[in-house]
């Protein structure tokens, strides 16, 4: 199950991958040790410069196709032939990829003439991707690994078998190394020697999205935190840098010292900007692509229509308006990525018709039209605490909370009010604050030290508790409910944070319930845990085999079938709610170890296997240096033996 879901992912990124491109070499932001990601300056940018000097004749033949006057076709037979092709400058023409009714073509089309100057042909191969690395032309087959490195003759210069199979392959600059990116790690080949070393060896889920420049943006989980991570690394330097967004983040580009992205949990919300002083911005449709594009570095969103015809909206990194084209209907189904042409004053692209038909398109950017800039704010205004009517003690000791145990902690007029399908009072009176926190401390108290950094995994930052008033469902279920509307705690994920809510206002219980909603993160950390790394103890299926036989979960809260509150099964459940989910099942469990309730267990030999399986899975998932021989959850279970 776990390699196909690897193969899946593996899958998808291809999907992406083939369909965006490679960029050109821009990048400008330090790594480790002060040094710069890209501080070599690319030929190929070089390059890429110097070759596309006059205009290209092709544009006089060309045809405009839309009602703005921006977008042309430009006549081509030969790319009206071929399939599922790309584009980049090469020798002051076009370089040509896709495939054939023979194979996989690369070939070299005048910008002048239209004419093809030179051309190498392939074998059918699984994967194509190709580079320009200067005055070379690189060709590799990502599903099979071979790598062909051509001259600007179009000649095998040499041939690398890099025995990897459906990853990403990039070379650097001069293509002098090779860069095989596989699910565990990096796998790097100096061309000339031969010799491999690898980098990031921890790593697993390991994927490659997009080439900047000199820079790949890739993600990964690191096995030693389980921590997502998105980064970019140097291909000339092997210098890796992490994204240095805050919240959970996915699809990170990088160029030019500029990083963009797009927020978990709020696909509307993206980061972009330096490092040091990120933006964001939101976006009012429900799909567009977000793409950095090079010389010069511009930000491009695509929208789709009703109809699915794009519209391709150009801004500048501060978010001013630049230019847009929208596509009529039957031009444009699938757009590969645009390159600039200063001589030209615009973009060329490749695009595949509603026929089916590839097609060579330009974008005229010197035509006028109006447009409104991207709203542009702070990134990080919005985690201020701010000006409150609390106390200097009690802020004072929720930071000592905070410190002491590596938690974010809310409460009063600081605390959210609104998650998931609740809402929750405001609490401010300062009584029932103290109250919560008294318990919030001395639940945290009974958990190893370090414990709730571990429970920080996957897209996962922060930790944060919520201490409010009495919870409200935000919609009433309808019809003849009978099971349970009133909660006082909730766990959820949000935005790359787990977050908790607990009402404080329950004097009698607060403690219990933030154990039973730390649980759910627990739960959360083992299936995560038990998803990358082979052999882990936990198990959905094995914990199903602790239910007595006949029994399953009603997998609804609001509305409970006949018979269970006399269903004869107890002795494997603290109560009713135990039966509702499985998750709700271990979350009473644990609770209960964690407040004394030791007749919960020493009278029910099913609730003892479900704690000691429990306690097994939980030793197997964490990082144990420096517990203690016997946790606290450990201990309920040894006394009630």
């Amino acid at each position: 199950m776990k390699a196909l879901k690897r193969l899946l992912i593996l899958i998808m990124v291809f999907a992406m991958t083939l369909t965006a491109c490679q960029k050109a070499p821009v990048s400008d932001s330090r790594g480790e040790n002060g040094q710069h990601i890209g501080t070599a300056e690319s030929q190929l940018e070089q390059n890429q410069e110097e070759y596309i000097t006059e205009k290209s004749a092709i544009l006089e033949q060309a045809t405009g196709i839309d009602e703005a006057g921006m977008l042309y076709q430009v006549p081509c037979d030969r790319i009206g032939s071929t399939l599922q092709q790309e584009i980049a400058f090469f020798e002051e023409n076009l370089l040509v990829w896709g495939s054939n009714e023979d194979g996989f073509s690369v070939y070299l089309l005048s910008l002048q003439t239209g004419e093809v100057l030179k051309e190498k042909n392939f074998e059918v191969m699984d994967l194509p991707a190709v580079q320009v690395c200067g005055e070379r032309v690189v060709v590799a087959d990502w599903g099979t690994g071979q790598v062909t490195i051509l001259n600007n003759e179009f000649e095998v210069e040499s041939q690398h078998e890099t025995e990897t199979y459906y990853c990403s392959i990039y070379l650097n600059e001069d293509a002098s190394k090779i860069y095989c990116f596989t699910q565990e790690e990096i796998k790097v080949i100096e061309v000339k020697s031969g010799n491999t070393s690898t980098l990031l060896e921890n790593a697993t889920i390991l994927y490659a999205s997009t080439k900047c420049g000199n820079a790949v943006s890739m993600s990964y989980t690191d096995e030693t935190t389980q921590m997502n991570v998105d980064a970019v690394i140097d291909l000339s330097t092997g210098i890796i840098e992490e994204s240095p967004f805050e919240k959970a983040v996915y699809g990170v580009e990088y160029g030019e010292g500029t990083w963009l992205s797009r927020i978990v949990d709020d696909g509307f919300q993206c980061y972009i900007g330096k490092a040091e002083r990120p933006k964001v911005f939101s976006l009012d449709v429900g799909h567009a692509l977000i793409t950095l594009v090079p010389n010069p570095l511009r930000l491009m969103v695509t929208t789709f229509g009703d109809d699915g015809a794009p519209t391709m909206s150009l801004y500048s990194l501060d978010g001013k308006f630049l230019s847009r084209c929208e596509f009529p209907n039957s031009v444009a189904s699938v757009i590969y990525e645009p390159i600039w042409s200063e001589a030209d004053g615009g973009y060329f692209f490749t695009a595949i018709n509603s026929s089916g038909k590839d097609t060579l398109l330009f974008w005229d950017m010197s035509v006028p039209v109006s447009g409104e800039d991207l709203m542009l704010i702070a990134a990080y205004e919005d985690t201020e605490r701010g000006d409150t009517e609390l106390s200097a003690e009690v802020l004072n000791r929720v930071e000592k909370i905070a410190n002491t145990y590596g938690v974010d902690v809310f409460v009063g007029d600081l605390a959210r009010t609104s998650a998931a399908e609740y809402n929750m009072m405001q609490e401010t009176n300062e009584g029932y604050i103290m109250t919560g926190l008294d318990a919030l401390e001395s639940a945290c108290s009974k958990y190893p030290d370090g414990f709730m950094k571990q429970l920080l995994y996957g897209n996962q930052k922060s930790l944060e508790f919520h201490l409010t008033g009495a919870f409200s469902l935000k919609e009433y279920p309808e019809g003849d409910v009978n099971g349970f509307t009133s909660y006082i705690g909730l766990a959820c994920e949000d935005e790359g944070k787990n977050v908790i809510f607990v009402d404080i206002t329950m004097a009698g219980s607060i403690e219990q319930t933030i154990h039973h909603e730390l649980m759910h993160i627990i739960n959360g950390k083992l299936s995560f845990d038990a998803m990358i790394r082979e052999g882990a103890l936990y198990s959905e299926e094995d914990w199903v085999a602790l239910n007595p036989d006949g029994f399953s979960y009603v997998e609804d809260k609001f509305y409970l079938p006949e018979g269970i509150y006399s269903d004869g099964y107890d002795s494997y459940f603290i109560d009713i709610y135990s039966r509702t989910f499985a998750k709700e099942d271990r979350a009473r469990i644990m609770e209960y170890a964690m407040v004394d309730a030791d007749w919960a267990f020493s009278s029910a030999v099913g609730r003892r296997e479900k704690l000691a399986y429990l306690c097994d899975c939980i030793r197997d998932a964490f990082d144990t240096n420096g517990w203690p021989e016997q946790t606290y959850w450990e201990a309920t279970l040894e006394r009630s033996k």
